[in-house]
This record gives structure tokens, sequence and C-alpha cells, in this order.
């Protein structure tokens, strides 16, 4: 009976642990993805001159989206 308490504590903590990286997969991505988006910025500002720019990101917790809008004006 301790042997199967001790198996099924060690598979919680691997769940619990597996979701932890998980999670850092994911905000790993998304800060990869803001600042691929603000160096892509930078670097057309510079390439085009006055051709504006402008990207807004914007995250819902409460119904899980994620938006991302990029506008050009030449």
């Amino acid at each position: 009976r301790q042997k199967f308490e001790q198996l099924r504590i060690d598979a919680d903590s691997a769940h619990n642990l597996s979701l932890f990286f998980i999670g850092a997969i994911i905000a790993n991505h998304v800060i990869s993805a803001i600042d691929a988006v603000f160096l892509t910025h930078n670097y057309e500002k510079e390439r085009l001159g006055n051709v504006n720019v402008d990207w807004h990101f914007g995250a819902d917790p409460v119904d899980s989206s994620v938006n991302l809008t990029v506008n050009l004006q030449f």
C-alpha cells in the first residue's frame, strides 16, 4: 500500500512538472513572437523611412484568446 501511495505521489509530481514545462515553452514562444515583431518593426522603420507600422498585441485570459494586429500606412 505504501509503494502504491508513493507511485501515485510521483505520478502527480511528474504531471505538475510537465504542466510547468509546457507553460514555460508557451511563454517562451509568446515572448519570442513579441520580440520578433518589435525587431521587424524597427528594421522596417529604418528601411522604409516614412512608412508607419503600428502593431497591437492583446490577450484575454477569460476566453483564452490572443490577438495580434499589424497596420501599415504608406
